[in-house]
């Protein structure tokens, strides 16, 4: 059946006239019908036939290789999506020793059980910064949706026939989109004339057909001025029910709180939500930029999320919303009155407990060299990327920061080193574990690494999927940065652990107090108890003089796995005891803090 709605598509576009991609001629790549825009302007070259160095994507192997070594201007758009445990990829190539032009580059599993990719978008004109999600609902599930900009294009691959159909949706770059049963919803930052503008809302009921450009952003509540990312993102629920437009908005320059602009008329961090998959939409401040203490555990810090822009955000079938942030910002003296240097942290927030936390730890985040050294606009710890699972309980986040050796930046030819840091929450964003390096070669630049929208469902765990950078030439080559070479663009999975406790079917017989993990730790840590019955837990910290520091928990408790995360950002190097209490059941154990 989807087959025959795509072939109609394609011969109403021709019959109406509608710019058709390449309706000119048609290439077959492994059983694939592939349109490619303006092949008819292509004048020859060697980017039209390349075939990126690619391996069966298992964990840690090669896409593809690329000379472009900058994924994003500001927020990174989803570049792998899975569906039924399944990958599929959309990614930036661009060939050592041709010309400029970029490719975005479909890859997926094809009938004979074998990894096949296609050239999407490139030629003449060039494409990238790719945006992929998959249909999940409804007669068009499994369908796969990716968009390219130069100019905005949107591609349609039906996996009943392994058929491409393409249509030009916006004159404009940095295309975002996503499904939500029949149709399709996409974003633009603006048109190629007047430049990055304004934000636009675009929608198709049609597999491309037709498109409406439905709203921009000028037209919300909340204060507008300019674009204050490059890209808009799009976020929906697993039932796709939920829809989320966001991203930052520039209210002028200096438009900061902490500068005495009212919270309502600074810069802020936005989302346009829908709960009836786009029939209606409101409109959500999240938060204004340069608010002081705006972090829990930070009084003096002031983020400024709309100066990189880097977010991402997930929303679940409930409508929580669940949001990263590049947190670069300002400290200031205890009374305000100036600046104190900067912090550099991944801070996240949930709809929840509408407050802001850091993901990151201080003795890294307010390393003030990263102001100095930092390559392209991949300053601090930045590019966060949220994935979920279907019931919304666990969170998991990839992103780049700085690598360090002994909490030193490890640099080269005057910018530092990144690597790939990821942290989870098992209980819906309250707790986390403490960021720690997933991929961190010494010689490499492990960055801009992107995990998919949804964890996948493998029974005893999740697993997320991502792709990242390994540049091994620090800097940017596109900023004028650096050295160039093929670098490797890496797909991975990553096991995540399930939430254990009464809700998972789990029987827990006995009381335990686990050893905290890290131990030693700087200066957060994960502290795991089970509780055999019902019971009113206390969870102390003290030093070891016998002064309480610290209460994680006092409160009743159900019978189960639980988890605490112990932040001792304020205390001091040193020797700790934590003390359970729980009914009848005592216990102790040592932990060590190292700044």
């Amino acid at each position: 059946m989807l087959k025959k709605i795509v072939t109609l598509s394609v011969l109403l576009l021709v019959i109406v006239g509608v710019t058709f991609a390449q309706t000119s001629s048609v290439k077959v790549h492994n059983k694939v019908v592939l349109t490619q825009d303006n092949e008819n302007k292509y004048t020859g070259g060697t980017d039209y036939n390349y075939t990126p160095k690619f391996f069966n994507p298992t964990v840690g192997d090669t896409l593809g290789t690329t000379t472009y070594d900058y994924f994003t201007n500001s927020m990174l758009r989803k570049q792998v999506v899975t569906y039924q445990g399944q990958p599929y990829f959309a990614n930036m190539f661009r060939p050592y020793g041709g010309s400029a032009n970029r490719q975005v580059v479909f890859t997926y599993l094809n009938a004979s059980n074998a990894y096949t990719q296609v050239s999407v978008f490139g030629g003449a004109a060039g494409s990238g910064f790719p945006d992929i999600d998959v249909s999940l609902t409804g007669d068009l599930a499994g369908t796969v949706a990716l968009v390219g900009h130069t100019p905005d294009r949107l591609a349609i691959w039906d996996p009943t026939g392994a058929q491409f159909s393409i249509s030009q949706f916006s004159p404009g770059l940095d295309p975002s989109l996503r499904w939500s049963g029949p149709n399709i919803f996409l974003a633009s930052s603006g048109n190629t004339t007047a430049g990055r503008d304004q934000f636009q809302f675009f929608k198709t009921e049609d597999l491309g057909l037709t498109f409406v450009n439905w709203d921009s952003i000028s037209t919300r509540s909340f204060m507008w001025a300019a674009n204050g990312t490059t890209e808009m993102g799009i976020a929906k629920s697993p039932n796709e029910q939920y829809l989320v437009y966001f991203g930052a908005n520039s209210a002028g320059d200096n438009m900061h709180v902490y500068n005495g602009v009212p919270e309502d008329s600074a810069d802020n961090v936005f989302a346009v939500i829908s709960s009836d998959a786009g029939t209606t939409w409101t409109d959500k401040r999240i938060e204004a930029d340069g608010v002081i203490g705006l972090v829990q555990g930070y009084p003096d810090f002031a983020p400024l999320i709309e100066n990189f822009g880097q977010i991402d955000m997930a929303i679940t079938n409930t409508g929580v919303l669940h949001v990263v942030a590049n947190g670069y910002g300002l400290t200031f003296t205890p009374a305000h009155d100036s600046s104190n240097g900067y912090k550099f942290p991944i801070i996240y927030w949930n709809s929840v407990s509408n407050k802001w936390t850091s993901l990151t730890l201080p003795a890294l985040d307010e390393n003030q060299a990263i102001a100095d050294l930092y390559p392209g606009n991949g300053i601090g710890f930045g590019y966060p990327s949220i994935s979920i699972s279907e019931d919304g309980q666990v969170i998991y986040v990839q992103f780049s920061g700085p690598q360090f050796t002994n909490n030193q930046l490890d640099t080269t030819g005057g910018f530092y080193r990144h690597d790939t840091y990821h942290c989870w929450s098992l209980d819906g964003g309250a707790t986390w574990t403490p960021a720690t390096v997933l991929e961190g070669n010494k010689n490499v630049d492990e960055v801009f690494a992107n995990v998919a929208q949804y964890l996948t469902d493998d029974g005893a765990n999740y697993t997320a999927h991502s792709v990242y950078l390994a540049d091994a030439h620090t800097g940017v080559f596109v900023f004028g940065e650096g050295a160039t070479g093929d670098e490797p663009i890496i797909y991975k999975t990553v096991t995540v652990p399930k939430p254990t406790g009464v809700n998972d079917n789990i029987t827990v017989n006995n009381f335990e107090l686990q050893q905290n993990y890290p131990n030693p730790f700087n200066p957060s840590t994960l502290i795991k108890f089970s509780i055999a019955e019902r019971s009113n837990v206390t969870l102390k910290v003290f030093d070891m003089l016998g002064r309480e520091v610290a209460t994680l928990l006092n409160g009743v408790q159900e019978a189960g796995s639980h988890q605490v995360t112990f932040d001792a950002s304020k205390l001091s190097t040193g020797m700790y005891i934590y003390t359970i209490n729980a009914g009848n059941f005592s216990e102790s154990k040592k932990m060590m803090l190292l700044k």
